[in-house]
């Protein structure tokens, strides 16, 4: 009950205009509201800007309006830059995205989150051939044969005829 008490709370705020007894300012934009009133609705702070503007003289409005002019520029500036940022990070990761597609494997992944998933299953085949390529090489040197490695990386078997037996000549 209290939610639906704070949705009608805020409904009927929203409804209602904001209105400044010191000028008679009136809007239905919080936005505006904010901009007039200011950001804090805190009694020691709280000074509508139509009271502090109307006490400055005209040099002080003019600084003031300056300072707030540099400000926003500087504001902007920083927004410039951090568009620019954007931008870098956004051609990085369409960088990213094309060098993942061209490894044959992950031209079908769509995030970094497939790709992982496709890795961790393509690194658990690769252990479990490995653990499988043990227990045969065991096994076959059991049998009395030897599994030999070529300089080219290619495995192959050999007999050990002395083990099993066969008569040399």
């Amino acid at each position: 009950m209290e939610d639906v008490n704070g949705k009608q709370m805020d409904a009927i705020l929203k409804a209602i205009p904001w209105r400044c007894f010191h000028c008679d300012f009136i809007t239905n934009d919080p936005e505006e509201a904010r901009a007039h009133f200011g950001d804090v609705d805190d009694a020691s702070e709280f000074t509508p800007i139509c009271k502090w503007w109307s006490n400055m003289d005209e040099p002080e409005r003019r600084s003031q309006f300056q300072s707030l002019i540099e400000e926003l520029n500087g504001e902007r500036e920083e927004t410039g830059c951090m568009n620019m940022r954007i931008e870098d990070l956004e051609h990085q990761v369409e960088g990213q995205v094309a060098a993942m597609h061209s490894y044959k494997p992950f031209r079908e992944c769509h995030s970094i989150y497939e790709i992982f998933c496709l890795y961790d299953s393509m690194e658990g085949r690769a252990l479990a051939a490995q653990e499988r390529e043990r227990e045969l090489v065991e096994a076959v040197n059991d049998a009395g044969f030897k599994v030999m490695l070529t300089d080219d990386g290619k495995t192959f078997l050999k007999l050990d005829v002395a083990q099993i037996g066969v008569p040399q000549g």
